[in-house]
């Protein structure tokens, strides 16, 4: 098991923990209309997630993920267009696939690791955020 499968495991152990006072108490759960369904977004998970893209990732991103960030113009090549259809390494867009794209950045562009830069609760919540309110907006 590698660290990233380790970081998932315990985040979703995290998430289910959180909800457990919830289910017990007969309060609805809230499921997110999403690809990887069957996981619960916590609407506080998304307000983090958007804190995080907007203090990490709009510089280069821009605001709507388009990849025209103000710092934009000084990357070679240039930052992912988030909104595209088709992304390079994290193809299949799903939270897992984005969460790992933070993890690891992405050699020889800009994209660094944020592994030292965030908690894995940051990089977590920005790959919700950005799933849910860039790549779902789009499909």
């Amino acid at each position: 098991m590698t660290k990233f499968d380790r970081t998932l495991v315990i985040a979703l152990g995290l998430a289910l923990l959180a909800l457990a006072p919830a289910m017990s108490a007969g309060a609805p759960v809230v499921l997110a209309s999403f690809q990887d369904s069957g996981v619960a977004v916590d609407p506080a998970v998304l307000a983090l997630g958007e804190e995080v893209y907007l203090d990490q990732c709009l510089m280069c991103h821009g605001s709507k993920g388009r990849g025209d960030g103000p710092a934009a113009r000084f990357e070679d090549p240039p930052p992912r267009d988030l909104t595209a259809g088709e992304w390079v390494y994290a193809v299949d867009r799903t939270v897992a696939s984005i969460e790992r794209v933070l993890h690891e950045g992405i050699d020889d562009t800009g994209m660094l690791s944020f592994s030292e830069t965030l908690t894995d609760e940051e990089v977590h919540a920005v790959a919700w955020w950005v799933h849910e309110a860039i790549v779902l907006r789009q499909e």
